[in-house]
This record gives C-alpha cells, sequence and structure tokens, in this order.
C-alpha cells in the first residue's frame, strides 16, 4: 500500500477564494482602524474628537484635544479664510513695490545712477499720508524712492523716509496720498512650526505683486544678516531679490513678518527669514512718532567706500570731543581699520562691534592718515583714539530733555 499521498494542486477558485477572504480581513481591520479618526482643525478654533479603540482587550476610551492658541484668529473669520487665493486676494492691496535711486560716483566713468528694488506694505494711514513698512537695507543710502501700488495704473508716488533702523532693518516711508488699504496686523507670538503662509513682493524688481507659498520652518532662528545678529522668522515661501521688505502672511491674510533676508548658495533652497511683524511695529511706530529709535548705538562717522585697510572715511561729527581731550581728530579721507579689537574690513564689521556696545560706553578705534608729499600719497601713518558711542538722532532732531530729578517727599530714609 502506497503511504505516500499526493495532493492535487488548487484550483484557480480556490486561489480566488482564498484572496477574496484575505481582502474581507484586510476590509474589516481597515473599518476597526477608521474609528481612529484625525484630529479636526476647524480654522484655528479647539476641537475635541474622541478616539476609540476596540480590540479583546478593553481599553477606555481615549479624548485628545487639539489646541491652536498660537494661531492669531480674528473674531470674525470671512468666507474663503484658510486658503492662498483669499490671503492674494484680501492682502495683495496692501504691499507695494518700491524702486530707488542714488546718484554715484566712480574715479573712473564720473556720476552714475545706481538704482536699486524692493517692496514694502502699507502699514498705517492719516488724513494725509499713507505709512509704510520695508527693510533699512531697501532704502538705504537712496536718495529717490517711489513707491507703486498693487493697482496696474498707478503712476508711481515719490515717498520720503520717516526713520530708518539699522539694528532690525526695519524702515518707515511715507507717501503724500490717502485712500489705500493698511495690512491686517497678525502676531508673530502666537505662530506655529509648520503653520502655512504667504508672502507677497517685488521679487527681481519687476514683478511687483508676486504670492508665494510655504511653511514656517522655525519660529525663532537667530543669524547674522551683515554683521548684525538678529533673531528672524524661518519660512519656505520662495523669496528673492526685490522681495525685501514685503509682507510675510498667515491664511488669515493677516501681516506677521516683513521678508528681509535668504539663505543662498549651492544646494540652498527655499530658506527665507522675516522680521516677526511685532518687532516691525515696534520699531516702525517710533520711527512715525520721532524719526528714530532710541538708545540705538551710533558712532558718528559716515563712509564713502571699503578699501583693502578698512573703511575711507567721509566725516567724523565729534571732533570736538577729541580736541577736548587732546587727542587726534579724524579728517576725511582716514581709514578706519580696527574698532574695539576688532579688524574693520566693511560696513557689517563695525555693526558687528556696535550691536555689542551701549549709548555712552567708550571704544578704542584705530586709524590710518594718508601722508602726501607735493599732492602724492606716500603713505600713511597710525594713531589711535578713543570715541564715545552716541544715541543716533536723525539731522535736525533733538534729544529729549531729561527728567527734571524729584526730591524725596518723605525725607532722609534710612534702613538698617
Amino acid at each position: 500500500m502506497n503511504k505516500n499521498k499526493t495532493e492535487r494542486p488548487r484550483s484557480s477558485f480556490a486561489k480566488s477564494a482564498a484572496f477574496l477572504v484575505l481582502l474581507l480581513l484586510l476590509a474589516i481591520v481597515a473599518v476597526s482602524a477608521s474609528s481612529c479618526g484625525p484630529l479636526r482643525i476647524d480654522r484655528g478654533t479647539e476641537t475635541t474628537t474622541p478616539v476609540t479603540t476596540t480590540s479583546d482587550t478593553a481599553v477606555p476610551p481615549v479624548t485628545t484635544a487639539l489646541s491652536l492658541k498660537q494661531y492669531h484668529v480674528p473674531e470674525a473669520i470671512p468666507n474663503g479664510a484658510g486658503t492662498y487665493a483669499y490671503v492674494a486676494e484680501y492682502a495683495s492691496p496692501s504691499v507695494v513695490s518700491i524702486i530707488t535711486e542714488a546718484i554715484s560716483y566712480d574715479k573712473f566713468y564720473g556720476s552714475y545712477v545706481e538704482s536699486g528694488a524692493g517692496s514694502g506694505v502699507i502699514f498705517h494711514a492719516d488724513d494725509a499720508y499713507t505709512y509704510i513698512i520695508t527693510n533699512n537695507h531697501v532704502v538705504e543710502g537712496y536718495s529717490t524712492i517711489t513707491v507703486y501700488t498693487s493697482d496696474p495704473d498707478c503712476p508711481g508716488y515719490t515717498a520720503e523716509v520717516c526713520g530708518t533702523d539699522w539694528t532690525t532693518d526695519i524702515a518707515v516711508v511715507r507717501i503724500k496720498v490717502t485712500g489705500l488699504t493698511p495690512a491686517t496686523l497678525g502676531n508673530s507670538t502666537e505662530l506655529c512650526l509648520g503653520q502655512e503662509v504667504a508672502a507677497i513682493g517685488n521679487p527681481l524688481g519687476t514683478l511687483g505683486g508676486t504670492v508665494t507659498d510655504g511653511i514656517i520652518g522655525c519660529l525663532e532662528r537667530s543669524i547674522s544678516v551683515e554683521g548684525v545678529s538678529m533673531t528672524l522668522i524661518q519660512h519656505s515661501a520662495g523669496v528673492s531679490p526685490g522681495n525685501s521688505g514685503g509682507g510675510l502672511f498667515n491664511l488669515y491674510g493677516q501681516l506677521i513678518g516683513i521678508v528681509n533676508a535668504k539663505s543662498s548658495g549651492s544646494g540652498v533652497e527655499a530658506i527665507g527669514y522675516a522680521i516677526p511683524i511685532d518687532i516691525a511695529v515696534e520699531r516702525a511706530v517710533q520711527l512715525i512718532e520721532r524719526g528714530y529709535v532710541s538708545n540705538t548705538p551710533f558712532l558718528g562717522l559716515s563712509y564713502s567706500q571699503s578699501t583693502s585697510y578698512g573703511i575711507v572715511v567721509a566725516e567724523y561729527q565729534y571732533n570736538a570731543e577729541l580736541t577736548a581731550t587732546n587727542q587726534d581728530t579724524v579728517t576725511a579721507g582716514d581709514i578706519l581699520t580696527e574698532l574695539d579689537g576688532v579688524a574693520i574690513t566693511d560696513v557689517a564689521d563695525l555693526r558687528t562691534v556696535l550691536c555689542s556696545v551701549e549709548v555712552g560706553d567708550t571704544v578704542e578705534a584705530v586709524f590710518l592718515h594718508p601722508v602726501r608729499y607735493n599732492s602724492y600719497q606716500t603713505g600713511y601713518t597710525q594713531y589711535t583714539v578713543n570715541l564715545k558711542i552716541h544715541e543716533y538722532l536723525p539731522e535736525g532732531v533733538e534729544p529729549p530733555a531729561p527728567e527734571p530729578e524729584t526730591e524725596d517727599p518723605s525725607g532722609d530714609i534710612s534702613f538698617n
């Protein structure tokens, strides 16, 4: 008797039946898993979604609440809010393009016009003027500033600078026109990592009103921009030269930041930065009210150019202080090579030092003075002076009067 068993191969029908049973089991598992629904985000309001799990072992229901307090939610949410299309329609009228010009001089070519471009955001309006936030580096050094609104028929408005703050890269300009739409302000302290944002600006200086999308990649990124340490919002919205001064908006169309920088280089993609709107507004208010930001360190030097030795001085405002202390005076053409022990090669180096001092401090400065013979420069002599750090005040602005001292009405009091 042959004890060896020979099994018949399964028919195709049997295979199909087994496959259907497997699909049925998977479907049952999928239905069971679907009871663990995702947390629902309802336009920034707090929602609670129960998550229930069933199995052979009894597991008590778990209730999880997702808090979105970090989003700054408007009191009344307009229809359509929460989309990039809404942001483009709602916020674009508040973003402007800025074109700048300055007269520069070259020893070979003579005078020529240097132009630049940037963006700005309408911040405030009164009965006569519209005020626009932008970056200090967008308007710094330029004598002619022209603002173009989102209206394609806008002829361009000549702007004047209300004030600038190099420590935060914020500036305010104004135009003599009314009826424009200021941006709705958000709150940059209530942002969320990964939150969707949109940048609106004037990339390349010719593409005004461009909208790009992204998310917040870091809430407080500490970086150095041209020698100045800043804590900025990092985002992935596409920005290019010309976007500087433009707006970073949340999906409610609220302004949450002023675009001012990006990381560039080989292999770098979608890393942009914006000044938190809370900081920008605080500085903008001071610039509008008095034309400067209090306690901004100022050395009193103005510069004409950089050289391989350092930066060439055009003027020093406080030579009288040097004369009073029997020190050498600083003259036009001298070269600042070192300040407070730091080698100075450009304005960024200078600002690095100024970020580390306070108004009233004294810093040691090393200069080179050109030596000439019969109108020919034959070399340099070096001298060192102590320069006092002053508070920056725009030309023509008087410092506020010190508050009068008041006597203690309680008389002499001593504590044991």
